[in-house]
């Protein structure tokens, strides 16, 4: 129970602050520090399935602050929009795929009296086994899902919320450049999240100890 009420006030924690950066986010001038509040929506969203294992956890916790994030924001949707759609759910991949997964797996073996006495010993043999919960490709398959939903979820956003900004992104000539760029964008982000997740663990396990 300690241990549970302890992970339910991490998840009232990052949630807060994962709430606090999305509306940082739409306020006037935030958009310069964009990527960094993006992180730290990620990275706290990610949190309690660090501390849990226990993946429900982080989902609840991201669906709670976007939800927040996005009405707030509804007048700047189109920073709000990428973090929401794109680097918050990156992070769940992430630290689900990356999370051990440990089973146990008990063996019973006799060993036998050498001496023929009849006095034979019963062993008792544990094997723990911790892999990771997802393979390496199935991680990056679901990075580039989730970039093209992305995409596709803040252009349907800006168009219906902010269609003066929709039309002026849309009309400028770097528009399908920027479409081609964004292609590499899981690369980068997920090494940034890299060093994110082991410096926020680190953090974590000081605090749970």
């Amino acid at each position: 129970m300690q241990n549970k009420a302890k992970t339910i006030a991490i998840c009232g924690v990052c949630g807060a602050i994962s709430t606090l950066s999305l509306i940082i986010v739409g306020l006037p001038g935030a958009g310069w520090f964009a990527l960094l509040l993006a992180v730290i929506c990620s990275v706290a969203v990610a949190i309690p399935t660090m501390a849990s294992g226990k993946v429900i956890y982080s989902v609840l916790t991201y669906v709670a602050s976007a939800l927040i994030g996005v009405i707030i924001n509804l007048s700047s949707i189109v920073y709000v929009a990428p973090i929401v759609s794109f680097c918050m759910p990156v992070a769940l991949i992430k630290v689900s795929a990356e999370t051990l997964k440990i089973s146990t797996k008990v063996q019973q073996t006799i060993i036998a009296d050498p001496f023929g006495n009849g006095d034979d010993k019963q062993a008792v043999a544990v094997q723990i086994d911790a892999k990771p919960r997802m393979k390496g490709f199935v991680k990056w398959i679901l990075y580039y899902v989730v970039l093209e939903a992305g995409i596709a979820l803040t252009a349907l956003a800006t168009y219906l919320l902010m269609p003066v900004t929709f039309q002026a992104l849309t009309q400028n000539d770097v528009f399908v450049w920027v479409l081609v760029v964004l292609q590499l964008l899981p690369i980068p982000y997920d090494f940034l999240l890299k060093g994110s997740f082991s410096l926020a663990n680190k953090t974590l396990k000081r605090f749970l100890h």
